[in-house]
């Protein structure tokens, strides 16, 4: 009889166990990771602060460049300019470096200082991706996103344009928060950028010197689209009737238009161009030399010239219409 009890008092526990088992929910199954991958989105997702100290970087293994190709999950409509990688270590021992990447159709393309590796991809109007890159038993480069970009929230910005008699809308460019905007001015033109502070300038490009009004600065919060009404300077570039050729240290001139205003002021070929109205020729970049030198025309533009012989002089030159 005791034994019949002990049996059947066994059998319920076994079955209690059992029903209390099916009501316990199942955990789920732990995503399978290639363990090379599992330390580089560890050190994605969990970056060390400060990289490894100089003392440690000699037991490293070298460096070895692999350019990475990675497929983009999303459309990315935006400035390439704004496209960069920042760059970890397989081991998680700190931010690398920062490059450039591009952008070729539905990928992404960077050259990567390690064979394999992890970093956080800054695309325009989305949060920083994290992706990870690592190399194949056949030599062959693979490359991942962990988790999808996710989209930032843009702030609409419609602008027209107010073109002055005899302009076109092929002359149009506006540079509006670091992009260019050309053509295409018919219509309401309606882009989208980041919040923040954004400076908007409209230009008139007349052959290939271009005027500018000055900029519109903007402070975009998120909210109603901002409508923006622009006006292109009416104005014809006019500018020195010569050949420049662009150095360092200067402007070379390489021809001078027979009886231009240039000629007048006794500039000649060999000339080099130091200072443009008191502003140094040598800290320009090229768009700002050829800036420099255009204006209205009949405004004069003060120069300081080293001439073919050597000697330094200044010249005042009216600026004339450029045929």
């Amino acid at each position: 009889m005791r034994l019949r009890r002990a049996g059947i008092a066994a059998v319920a526990s076994v079955l209690l166990a059992l029903l209390l088992w099916s009501l316990t929910p199942t955990a789920a199954p732990e995503p399978l990771v290639d363990p090379r991958v599992a330390p580089l989105l560890k050190a994605v997702e969990e970056p060390v602060e400060a990289p490894a100290a100089p003392g440690d970087i000699a037991s490293y293994e070298p460096m070895v460049w692999r350019e990475v190709v990675c497929p983009l999950t999303v459309e990315i409509r935006g400035r390439e300019s704004d496209l960069r990688v920042v760059m970890f270590d397989g081991r998680g021992a700190g931010e690398l470096t920062s490059v450039a990447a591009e952008l070729r159709r539905e990928n992404i393309r960077f050259s990567a200082p390690t064979a394999d590796g992890a970093g956080l991809v800054k695309l325009y109007g989305y949060e920083q991706a994290p992706l990870i890159w690592w190399t194949e038993d056949d030599g062959l480069v693979a490359c991942t996103f962990s988790r999808d970009p996710a989209p930032k929230e843009l702030v609409t910005v419609r602008m027209t344009v107010e073109l002055p008699e005899g302009a076109t809308f092929d002359e149009i460019r506006v540079m509006a928060c670091g992009s260019h905007l050309m053509g295409g001015w018919e219509e309401v033109r309606e882009a989208r950028f980041e919040p923040g502070q954004c400076e908007i300038t409209a230009c008139r490009r007349r052959k290939f010197l271009s005027a500018c009004n000055d900029p519109i600065i903007l402070d975009l919060t998120l909210g109603d689209p901002v409508e923006l009404a622009l006006q292109v300077p009416d104005y014809a570039p006019a500018g020195l009737d010569v050949t420049l050729m662009f150095h360092d240290d200067g402007v070379e001139i390489g021809a001078v238009q027979v009886g231009s205003t240039a000629d007048t002021a006794g500039l000649e070929v060999g000339d080099v161009i130091l200072a443009i109205d008191g502003a140094s020729a040598a800290e320009m970049d090229y768009g700002q030399r050829r800036t420099a030198l255009v204006g209205p025309r009949g405004s004069p533009v003060q120069l300081e010239v080293r001439g073919a012989d050597g000697k330094h002089f200044d010249v005042e030159v009216e600026r004339d219409f450029i045929d």
